[in-house]
Protein backbone atom coordinates (compact mmCIF):
# COMPACT_ATOMS: atom_id res chain seq x y z
CA UNK A 1 0.00 0.00 0.00
CA UNK A 2 1.19 3.48 -0.64
CA UNK A 3 1.03 6.18 2.03
CA UNK A 4 -2.17 7.73 0.59
CA UNK A 5 -3.96 4.37 0.60
CA UNK A 6 -2.86 3.79 4.18
CA UNK A 7 -4.16 7.23 5.21
CA UNK A 8 -7.45 6.56 3.43
CA UNK A 9 -7.83 3.22 5.25
CA UNK A 10 -7.21 4.88 8.61
CA UNK A 11 -9.67 7.67 7.76
CA UNK A 12 -12.34 5.13 6.84
CA UNK A 13 -11.71 3.21 10.05
CA UNK A 14 -12.05 6.47 12.00
CA UNK A 15 -15.41 7.15 10.33
CA UNK A 16 -16.65 3.63 11.11
CA UNK A 17 -15.59 3.79 14.77
CA UNK A 18 -17.16 7.26 15.05
CA UNK A 19 -20.44 5.90 13.68
CA UNK A 20 -20.35 3.03 16.15
CA UNK A 21 -19.76 5.43 19.07
CA UNK A 22 -22.60 7.66 17.88
CA UNK A 23 -24.94 4.63 17.71
CA UNK A 24 -23.97 3.52 21.22
CA UNK A 25 -24.67 7.03 22.52
CA UNK A 26 -28.03 7.21 20.73
CA UNK A 27 -29.06 3.92 22.34
CA UNK A 28 -27.82 5.09 25.78
CA UNK A 29 -25.25 2.26 25.82
CA UNK A 30 -22.09 4.38 25.85
CA UNK A 31 -22.10 4.75 29.66
CA UNK A 32 -21.56 0.97 29.97
CA UNK A 33 -19.02 0.71 27.15
CA UNK A 34 -15.27 0.16 27.22
CA UNK A 35 -13.91 0.70 23.72
CA UNK A 36 -10.39 -0.66 23.31
CA UNK A 37 -8.43 0.22 20.22
CA UNK A 38 -5.13 -1.62 20.00
CA UNK A 39 -2.74 -3.34 17.66
CA UNK A 40 -0.85 -6.60 17.95
CA UNK A 41 2.34 -5.15 16.44
CA UNK A 42 3.95 -2.03 15.03
CA UNK A 43 3.16 -0.65 11.60
CA UNK A 44 4.49 -2.05 8.34
CA UNK A 45 6.94 0.52 6.90
CA UNK A 46 6.78 -1.15 3.46
CA UNK A 47 2.99 -0.83 3.56
CA UNK A 48 2.74 2.89 4.31
CA UNK A 49 3.06 2.68 8.11
CA UNK A 50 5.64 4.41 10.24
CA UNK A 51 6.92 3.65 13.72
CA UNK A 52 9.15 6.71 14.03
CA UNK A 53 11.08 7.30 16.24
CA UNK A 54 11.27 3.55 16.92
CA UNK A 55 13.49 1.28 14.84
CA UNK A 56 11.96 -1.50 12.76
CA UNK A 57 8.40 -2.49 11.99
CA UNK A 58 5.90 -5.29 11.66
CA UNK A 59 7.45 -8.80 11.70
CA UNK A 60 10.67 -7.46 13.26
CA UNK A 61 11.85 -7.78 16.85
CA UNK A 62 12.93 -4.13 17.09
CA UNK A 63 10.75 -1.84 19.20
CA UNK A 64 8.97 -0.58 16.08
CA UNK A 65 7.71 -4.11 15.46
CA UNK A 66 6.61 -5.07 18.95
CA UNK A 67 5.41 -1.82 20.51
CA UNK A 68 2.12 -0.29 19.49
CA UNK A 69 -0.08 2.52 20.69
CA UNK A 70 -3.47 1.78 22.17
CA UNK A 71 -6.30 3.72 23.71
CA UNK A 72 -9.38 3.01 25.75
CA UNK A 73 -12.50 5.13 25.78
CA UNK A 74 -16.08 4.86 26.89
CA UNK A 75 -18.46 5.93 29.59
CA UNK A 76 -17.26 3.19 31.93
CA UNK A 77 -13.92 4.98 32.36
CA UNK A 78 -14.09 7.17 35.49
CA UNK A 79 -14.34 10.89 34.67
CA UNK A 80 -11.08 11.54 36.53
CA UNK A 81 -9.23 9.26 34.10
CA UNK A 82 -10.76 10.43 30.81
CA UNK A 83 -8.36 12.12 28.43
CA UNK A 84 -5.29 11.05 30.38
CA UNK A 85 -2.20 9.56 28.84
CA UNK A 86 -0.99 6.57 30.83
CA UNK A 87 2.66 5.66 30.47
CA UNK A 88 3.17 1.95 30.94
CA UNK A 89 2.80 -1.36 29.21
CA UNK A 90 -0.17 -3.61 28.64
CA UNK A 91 0.24 -6.74 26.57
CA UNK A 92 -2.58 -7.47 24.15
CA UNK A 93 -3.30 -10.67 26.14
CA UNK A 94 -3.96 -8.53 29.24
CA UNK A 95 -7.17 -7.21 27.71
CA UNK A 96 -8.64 -10.69 28.27
CA UNK A 97 -8.26 -10.56 32.08
CA UNK A 98 -9.41 -6.94 32.07
CA UNK A 99 -12.62 -7.73 30.18
CA UNK A 100 -13.30 -10.87 32.22
CA UNK A 101 -12.99 -8.76 35.38
CA UNK A 102 -15.36 -6.08 34.06
CA UNK A 103 -17.88 -8.74 33.05
CA UNK A 104 -17.74 -10.26 36.54
CA UNK A 105 -16.21 -13.51 35.38
CA UNK A 106 -13.36 -15.64 36.66
CA UNK A 107 -10.07 -16.37 34.90
CA UNK A 108 -9.91 -19.94 36.13
CA UNK A 109 -10.72 -22.32 33.30
CA UNK A 110 -11.38 -25.63 35.07
CA UNK A 111 -11.81 -27.58 31.83
CA UNK A 112 -8.40 -26.40 30.61
CA UNK A 113 -6.91 -27.06 34.05
CA UNK A 114 -8.30 -30.61 34.11
CA UNK A 115 -6.81 -31.16 30.68
CA UNK A 116 -3.38 -30.19 31.97
CA UNK A 117 -3.19 -26.84 30.23
CA UNK A 118 -1.42 -23.92 31.94
CA UNK A 119 -3.44 -21.18 33.61
CA UNK A 120 -4.51 -18.10 31.68
CA UNK A 121 -1.55 -15.74 31.25
CA UNK A 122 -3.23 -12.34 31.45
CA UNK A 123 -3.21 -9.44 33.91
CA UNK A 124 -6.18 -7.26 34.81
CA UNK A 125 -5.25 -3.72 33.70
CA UNK A 126 -8.49 -2.16 34.94
CA UNK A 127 -7.13 -0.80 38.26
CA UNK A 128 -4.41 1.05 36.34
CA UNK A 129 -6.82 2.35 33.68
CA UNK A 130 -9.45 3.35 36.28
CA UNK A 131 -6.87 4.99 38.52
CA UNK A 132 -7.60 2.88 41.60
Amino acid sequence: LCRRQYRASVHLLDDIIGGMVDALKRKAMWKDTLLIFTSDNGGAPNGGGTNFPLRGGKEEMWEGGIRAAAFASGGIIPPSQRGKTLHGMVHIADWYATLVHLAGGKLLDTVAQQSGLPPVDSLNAWPWIAGV
